[in-house]
């Protein structure tokens, strides 16, 4: 039987990775210890995991023809995200982030540039076709909303993942099937004491489930009425970047693969924890069967 397949849109880029030998400060200057060149962005990330639990991924995004954009173009190849509807500009910047992390791995400091490719048109008609769930990482919020509309128009269940409020992220909440959201979001949104609460005020934008995730605390969720809630998985952590992602992307394809939400959490939560045992967003993210393993032992 073939996989389902995921389709995401959003941003796909380059991070470069560094580990500082010495305490991040102003104007110091130092050999890095450890460098790391890696695909990097919200959806991009995130359909790398759903590959890697076993779905078939699509990506559109938009990318320039410079060094970058062939790096992430290898990278999502190399994941087994199809690109097919990712859309390349010539003569543009592609979008990269810097990284560089203490020894201890407790802090960063990153330099992000958007790039200056635009936002393209896609055949939602030819993307979603098939498609068994979609994934958006709200970094170009309004744009996202025809294609959140379009999908549930077909019946394709919508993900939406927001890290922060921003112009026209409500109204692609309202639009989700699936809300998932940073601590940020929520007490921007919806800023109450109690976590039943937020997630009844996050409910009432739309959306018939809401996840909240809070770091080293796990992340909570709401179900048809029925609050959900997975603790975080210890582990040696090396570098967090690309977690959120990893999440959503590992949530999503345990979805699309028949898992309840319970188990959906639990699947997202290992695998996120996962992917900070290693430098980068995606050099940590494991396959389904390393994931269903590491539940196994803990």
């Amino acid at each position: 039987m073939a996989s389902p397949v995921v389709c995401g849109i959003g941003q796909a880029s380059v991070d470069v990775l560094g580990v500082s030998p010495g305490p991040l400060g102003a104007d110091s200057r130092a050999v890095l210890r450890e460098v790391s060149i890696q695909g990097g962005g919200g959806a991009a990330t995130a359909l790398a995991a759903a590959a890697a639990l076993g779905t078939t991924a699509r990506l559109h995004a938009s990318l320039a023809d410079d060094e970058f954009g062939r790096l992430a173009l290898r990278g999502l190849n190399a994941a087994g995200v199809a690109c097919d509807h990712v859309v390349v500009r010539p003569g543009q910047l592609s979008p990269f982030t810097f990284i560089v992390c203490s020894p201890d791995r407790r802090h960063r400091m990153a330099f992000r540039t958007a790039g200056d490719v635009a936002a393209a048109e896609v055949d939602l008609g030819a993307f979603l076709d098939g498609a068994s769930a979609l994934l958006l990482d709200a970094s170009d919020a309004t744009a996202q909303l025809a294609a959140a509309r379009a999908a549930r128009a077909r019946g394709v269940p919508v993900f939406v993942d927001v890290a922060d409020a921003g112009d026209g992220t409500l109204e692609l909440v309202a639009a989700a099937d699936v809300l998932i959201c940073s601590e940020r979001f929520a007490a921007e949104v919806a800023g109450h004491g109690e976590v039943e609460q937020s997630l009844a005020d996050l409910a009432r934008l739309g959306p018939r489930g809401v996840v909240i995730t809070q770091g080293d605390a796990g992340s909570v969720g709401s179900f048809d009425g029925q609050t959900l809630r997975q603790r975080a998985f210890p582990v040696e952590v090396v570098d967090p970047t690309g977690a959120g992602d990893v999440y959503l992307g590992a949530f999503v394809a345990a979805w699309a693969l028949g898992d309840a939400p319970a188990r959906a959490m639990e699947l997202a939560s290992a695998a996120a924890a996962l992917s900070c045992t290693k430098l980068g967003a995606r050099a940590g993210i494991p396959d389904l069967q390393e994931v269903l393993e590491f539940l196994a032992a803990a």
